[in-house]
């Protein structure tokens, strides 16, 4: 008798539980609704013989993009910053493109040079809520982080031209 009432009354805290838990996912929106995920990150940061340099380019699946920099000759070190909407079209593009350049699997490249910033990216590798990332850092941009560091140049030229060196985008 005793043995049936705990089980009875176990039975009772489950359906308890479960009737909690449907309630709750019925009142909390689930994390998919939100729809702005990032697709990549890139950051440029450190010194050069001229002083020092920090570039920061967010951009996310919905076409929002940011980018924020400041340069050894800007006169108070505040930089600047721009946020804008690029389009859908032009996020796949960028998605694709870094996918094929090996951005989804690229290791940190250890090689040292002086007077170069490091740059890191990070690739949200799977779109969506549960994304993977991979992320790598560089000093050289040899291949194959030379492809990838011009993947970015090009669509930071593209969407942010006063933010870019683009005088020297190339197409490898």
């Amino acid at each position: 008798m005793n043995i049936a009432l705990r089980s009875t009354g176990t039975a009772v805290l489950l359906a308890a539980a479960a009737l909690v838990a449907t309630a709750s996912a019925q009142t909390i929106p689930p994390i998919e609704s939100i729809r702005q995920e990032p697709v990549v990150v890139f950051d440029e940061t450190g010194g050069t013989f001229a002083g020092p340099v920090h570039l920061h380019l967010t951009v996310y699946n919905s076409g929002q993009a940011s980018i924020a920099q400041t340069r050894w000759n800007d006169p108070d070190r505040s930089g600047s910053a721009a946020v804008k909407t690029v389009p859908p079209e032009a996020v796949k593009e960028l998605f694709v493109a870094l996918q094929a350049a090996g951005a989804a699997s690229l290791r940190d490249n250890p090689r040292m040079a002086a007077d170069v910033p490091l740059k890191t990216v990070t690739f949200f590798t799977t779109p969506g809520p549960n994304s993977g990332t991979n992320s790598f850092s560089y000093r050289v941009a040899e291949r194959p982080y030379a492809q990838v560091e011009a993947i970015l140049r090009r669509f930071i030229c593209t969407h942010f031209p006063a933010f870019g060196r683009c005088a020297v985008v190339s197409n490898n």
